[in-house]
C-alpha cells in the first residue's frame, strides 16, 4: 500500500465560517459605517467629476448577476452533457468534477443573491438617489419600492459571491480576487448607487453564504471533503484534475488519500 501523501498546502483554502466575535465585530462596523461614513461619502459622491463617475459606471456594469449566471448555466449544461457521454463509457470522473464545480459557482452566486433580494425587502434602506434628491436618507421595511431597496449591495453581493466561490477553487489567487471583487464592490459607493454600508453588508453576505454552501458540499462529499480539523478542501482527486492555481501543474497536487 502507498503511503499517504500529503495534500499541497496551496490547494487549501484556509477560510471557514467564522464564530460568534466576528458576527459582532461585523454588525459594529456595518453599523458604524451607517451612522458616521455613508451620507457623507455618498454626498462626496454625488459631487464628484464627471471622469470619475463614468470610469466606475464602466466598472460597476460588469456585477450584474445575469453576467455571470448565463454563461455558467450554458456550461454545465455542457458539462452535463459531458458527464452522460462519459457515463455512458464508464469514464465520467474529470466531467463530474466540471459538473460539481461549475454548479458551486452557479448556486453560490445565485443563492446569495436570493438572500440579498430577502433582506433588502426586509431592512428596506433607502438608496443614496434620495439624499440627492430629496435630502433623505431612512428605511421603510417592506416598502417592496425600488428606491428602498439599497441594503445590502447586490452587485457587491454577485462579485464577492464570484470570488469566494473562486478562491475556494483556486486558493493561490484568493487574494487578488478579493482585490478585484473590492474595486468592482466600491463602484457601486462611488456612483452613488449604494451606501458604504450596503456595499460592506453585500460583500460579508456573500462570504458566509458561499462559505456555507462549499461546507454543506463537503459533508455529502460533493467536490469538496471535511478535515480532520473540521475544516472543508476540494477533494483530491477534484485538485488533481482542476489542477488548480498551483505552479507546474498537475503534479504539484498531492493526493492526500491511500490508494
Amino acid at each position: 500500500m502507498t503511503p499517504a501523501q500529503p495534500i499541497d498546502t496551496r490547494a487549501v483554502c484556509p477560510w471557514h465560517l467564522p464564530g460568534p466575535r466576528w458576527y459582532a465585530g461585523l454588525a459594529a462596523a456595518i453599523a458604524l459605517t451607517v451612522i458616521f461614513l455613508d451620507t457623507g461619502f455618498a454626498r462626496a459622491m454625488h459631487g464628484a467629476p464627471a471622469w470619475l463617475n463614468e470610469a466606475f459606471q464602466a466598472i460597476t456594469a460588469t456585477g450584474e448577476s445575469t453576467y455571470s449566471l448565463v454563461p455558467l448555466g450554458l456550461a454545465w449544461l455542457v458539462a452535463a452533457a459531458a458527464w452522460l457521454a462519459q457515463k455512458d463509457r464508464g469514464e465520467a470522473g474529470e466531467a463530474a468534477v466540471a459538473l460539481q464545480a461549475i454548479g458551486f459557482l452557479f448556486v453560490a452566486i445565485a443563492g446569495s443573491g436570493i438572500a440579498t433580494n430577502v433582506v433588502k425587502q426586509v431592512i428596506g434602506r433607502s438608496r443614496p438617489v434620495l439624499l440627492d434628491t430629496l435630502d433623505y436618507s431612512g428605511f421603510h421595511p417592506f416598502a417592496f419600492d425600488y428606491a428602498f431597496q439599497s441594503f445590502p449591495s447586490g452587485h457587491a453581493n454577485t462579485v464577492f459571491a464570484a470570488a469566494v466561490a473562486l478562491a475556494v477553487l483556486a486558493p493561490r489567487w484568493r487574494w487578488g480576487l478579493m482585490a478585484i471583487a473590492t474595486l468592482f464592490a466600491l463602484s457601486r459607493a462611488v456612483i452613488a448607487a449604494h451606501y458604504l454600508g450596503d456595499v460592506i453588508a453585500g460583500g460579508a453576505l456573500a462570504y458566509l453564504t458561499t462559505l456555507w454552501l462549499r461546507d454543506r458540499m463537503a459533508a455529502r462529499g460533493w467536490l469538496f471533503e471535511r478535515t480532520q480539523g473540521g475544516g472543508s478542501r476540494l477533494r483530491p482527486e477534484a485538485a488533481a484534475l482542476l489542477a488548480i492555481g498551483l505552479p507546474g501543474g498537475r503534479s504539484s497536487v498531492l493526493p492526500g488519500r491511500q490508494p
